[in-house]
């Protein structure tokens, strides 16, 4: 076999697959799996070699929300009373209630907002007295 009909094999054998009409499909979702494996891989070795990177990541996180929390906090009063102190959120109705508002701040900011939006601000104290009275009725 001549070289020339060695590249006209390779040629025939190379692009077989070129007039399949789902081959060009099937090879890009094989190339998304690869590729998403690989990212996947790649970033569980990095955060093994870069442990102190992420905590300290973590760290600055952890304390742009507490500030952004305290310049919250410092910037709402009860409804009822007027007091700073001892806050708590206050579902007006709780039947639309989706979740508590100290937990929806760990799913994202967009849904603690949603969630504010159907509350009142109350002291602890005013807060129990609403409860009681919703009790009450």
């Amino acid at each position: 076999m001549t070289t020339e009909e060695q590249r006209a094999y390779w040629r025939t054998q190379y692009y077989k697959h070129r007039d399949d009409p789902g081959y060009a499909e099937r090879r890009a979702e094989r190339q998304r799996k690869r590729d998403h494996a690989g990212r996947i891989a790649y970033n569980r070795a990095w955060r093994m070699r870069n442990p102190d990177l992420l905590a300290a990541q973590a760290r600055r996180a952890r304390q742009r929300r507490q500030e952004w929390w305290q310049n919250i906090r410092s910037s709402v009063v009860c409804v009822d009373c007027g007091s700073t102190a001892n806050l708590d959120f206050h579902h007006r109705n709780p039947s639309e209630k989706s979740c508590n508002v100290a937990t929806a701040i760990m799913y994202s900011f967009g849904r603690w907002l949603e969630e504010v939006q159907k509350c009142d601000v109350l002291c602890r104290s005013c807060h129990k007295l609403r409860h009681y009275r919703m009790d009450d009725v």
